[in-house]
């Protein structure tokens, strides 16, 4: 997946991909509800006003999901066992589920309790990619 360098390079239907991979894939994974929170493109385009005058609005070609290192299927089977029932299939960093020329993303993002290691980590058998939260940066920014 590649990521482009102004609004205007996206696929008019990344957006409308992105929805679609998340109603797809949202409660076929009830169980692990507790342990995923919606980031990125995706969740700016759901917070903010859209068609402000001048302003493109939030564009993403896929699904970003913080996950929780504890999060677990356990016995029930997995998060990417559940995804591969939906036709996911591992890529990258992601799982993906292309039909016909769409194609669905979903990316994974998690926190190193460590605070300073980047990389990835193994979450339910999904690849998450780790990032770093600065909470004494937001509460800094808060205060001002």
């Amino acid at each position: 997946m590649t990521k482009h360098d102004t609004f205007y390079g996206y696929p008019r239907r990344s957006l409308a991909s992105a929805e679609a991979a998340l109603l797809t894939v949202w409660p076929s994974l009830s169980r692990y509800h507790e342990d995923l929170v919606l980031v990125g493109g995706l969740a700016i385009h759901y917070l903010t006003q859209q068609n402000i005058h001048g302003l493109p609005g939030a564009i993403t070609l896929d699904v970003d999901l913080g996950v929780s290192l504890a999060a677990s299927g356990g016995q029930y089977g997995t998060i990417k066992s559940d995804l591969e029932g939906l036709g996911f299939v591992s890529e990258d960093r992601g799982m993906v589920r292309r039909n016909g020329d769409l194609s669905l993303y979903i990316d994974f993002l998690t926190e190193d309790p460590n605070r300073n290691a980047l990389g990835s980590r193994v979450v339910d058998e999904v690849v998450a990619s780790v990032v770093l939260f600065r909470a004494a940066a937001l509460g800094s920014a808060s205060n001002s």
